[in-house]
């Protein structure tokens, strides 16, 4: 796979707990790919910086 959708890889990688959570993050504006806000079916592949901006609950 060379490819995945944004969303489905912050799932994957647990960043976040579903992927609905990943979509939301996405169409807030907290997840940026180098310094570009990205749709939840942004495709990304190796070599792509993600910063993602959430909170950490302890």
């Amino acid at each position: 796979m060379n490819k995945v959708r944004i969303d489905k890889w912050l799932w994957s990688i647990r960043i976040f707990k579903s992927r609905t959570l990943a979509t939301d993050a996405c169409k807030g504006g907290k997840v940026k790919i180098g310094s570009v806000s990205v749709k939840p079916s942004q495709m990304i592949a190796i070599g792509d910086v993600v910063a993602v901006k959430k909170r950490v609950y302890f």
